[in-house]
């Protein structure tokens, strides 16, 4: 029998329930505010009910136009570098799997970017025929990318060993063609820029995380409100 998962308790100002996860995810409803969100964290009891709080705070982020045109972008960064890998793929001798690794990193975020966007059309396809009814937030109905997981695993495994080779030659590494230690310029720094990012973005993750469970432990817990008579 499955677990359901958890909801946020009814409002006891306004006995509300939160919003369903098809109004959450509808493209044509209006933004939440910033009081329905802060209302929403401050129901969350639980570290699993803070996972789906945010979820649903990174679902919404993701549905904004601001959202939707830095993906566009970032999805030119792995057909960049699949192109720079290409190109230099003799240009770096003082560590050869440099190149093939900006073209390996760049072809599997470009599949992961391909399934999470076939699968995205899939499920708003499936809310525009009204095959999900939902009253709360249970997304039994939603059909979840069965290669996300893999392909993380892939893009991890390929971020520590890039940081291996980019960062074991940084004090080696010559961009003078007639040196034995020469890496093309761009080609270098580009992967050596690239990892670094990908490490700061993983540690303000991990940060936003734990200050959000310390939000969640640290405030005082709410008494059980007595059954009406």
């Amino acid at each position: 029998m499955s677990t359901p998962v958890p909801s946020a308790p009814l409002d006891p100002e306004h006995g509300e329930l939160p919003p369903s996860y098809d109004a959450a995810m509808d493209p044509n409803s209006a933004p939440p505010t910033y009081d329905s969100l802060y209302g929403e964290f401050q129901q969350v009891n639980s570290t699993r009910g803070l996972a789906v709080f945010i979820s649903r705070l990174i679902s919404i982020i993701c549905a904004t136009v601001a959202a939707a045109i830095i993906l566009a972008i970032l999805n030119v960064v792995p057909l960049a570098m699949i192109i720079i890998g290409v190109i230099n793929y003799y240009n770096c001798p003082v560590e050869k799997w440099i190149p093939i690794w900006l073209v390996a990193f760049g072809v599997f975020s470009i599949i992961k970017s391909a399934t999470n966007f076939y699968y995205r059309k899939k499920n708003m396809q499936k809310r525009n025929q009204g095959n999900v009814r939902t009253t709360n937030v249970n997304q039994e109905n939603v059909v979840y990318n069965p290669f996300d997981a893999i392909l993380n695993s892939i893009l991890v495994v390929l971020l520590v060993l890039g940081s291996v080779w980019i960062y074991s030659v940084y004090g080696d590494v010559s961009y003078n063609p007639t040196k034995p230690g020469y890496c093309d310029q761009f080609t270098y720094v580009f992967s050596f820029v690239f990892v670094t990012i990908g490490y700061v973005l993983i540690l303000l993750s991990i940060f936003c995380c734990c200050c959000c469970c310390c939000c969640l432990f640290m405030r005082p817990r709410r008494s059980a409100q007595p059954a009406a008579a």
